[in-house]
């Protein structure tokens, strides 16, 4: 499944989708090995015909992702506070060129947001959340974007990416699910482009690198099970297969068709 700005760069080794109940207090807490027992993936490596990146991945005490470091120097932080998710990112020479606000639902989803893109490595503008008086420099080039999330079921079937007086949308994602997994999507991204993707799954093979397997249960459910196939537009086919350690994990993911890329995954436990 395709996702917004702010995602893309986040789930790029996770194509087949996917925190307490209770509310989470501010916490800046360094990186440990999770205490949850859960099976974390800890690094994932991306193999193909241009170039191979190595993503690592660390978490705190909870489980949650708190950082996420790429092999060609691009990262991102997060860090988590009453109702709301901030996720800032970093180019290759550490200028934060994008900063998301993400406000939680009281189911601790993520509902909305505000996503602020920099052009200038001296100056930022300084902003509330919820969002109230922007105090811009008038040397900042700044990009707002805003972006809601509808779920269903407690999975995600709905975002869309907006300019920010909220007039008309950048993108729109609409996914559909049954049996707890994901059969299609319908992506709309201006001007006219639009994306249908039909996915085929493996009910016996069970996914261990969804959206929850890296820490990232703010943005719903993962699909239960492993999609062995995507066909996009009726043109694009993509057949993957995986391979398993004697856990049942995956531990690698090869793709081949329209687009040929192998990820490799190393677990933390």
């Amino acid at each position: 499944m395709k996702k917004i700005s702010i995602i893309i760069t986040l789930f790029i080794f996770f194509g087949n989708l996917f925190f307490q109940s209770c509310k989470k207090k501010d916490d800046n807490i360094n990186s440990q090995t999770p205490t949850t027992g859960v099976s974390i993936p800890k690094i994932a490596t991306s193999f193909d015909s241009v170039q191979n990146i190595t993503t690592t991945f660390q978490y705190d005490i909870n489980g949650r992702i708190i950082s996420e470091y790429t092999s060609d120097s691009v990262h991102l932080e997060y860090s988590y506070h009453n109702d709301s998710v901030f996720i800032k990112s970093y180019n290759s020479q550490n200028f934060l060129y994008q900063e998301s606000k993400l406000a939680l639902n009281s189911e601790n989803l993520v509902e909305s947001g505000i996503i602020f893109s920099f052009s200038s490595k001296q100056v930022y503008p300084s902003f509330e959340w919820p969002p109230g008086t922007f105090n811009f420099n008038s040397k900042a080039t700044v990009d707002t974007l805003i972006v809601h999330f509808k779920y269903d079921n407690g999975f995600l079937v709905k975002q869309a990416e907006y300019n920010f007086s909220g007039s008309y949308y950048y993108l729109l994602d609409t996914c559909y699910y049954e049996n707890d997994n994901i059969v299609f999507d319908e992506l709309h991204v201006l001007p006219s482009n639009k994306y249908v993707t039909y996915y085929t799954t493996d009910f016996s093979l069970k996914n261990t690198i969804g959206y929850q397997n890296i820490g990232i249960s703010f943005f719903g459910k993962q699909s239960k099970n492993l999609v062995i196939k995507k066909i996009t537009n009726d043109t694009d086919t993509i057949n993957i297969s995986y391979i398993f350690d004697s856990q049942g994990r995956v531990i690698k993911e090869i793709h081949t068709g329209s687009y040929i890329n192998t990820y490799e995954f190393t677990y933390t436990n």
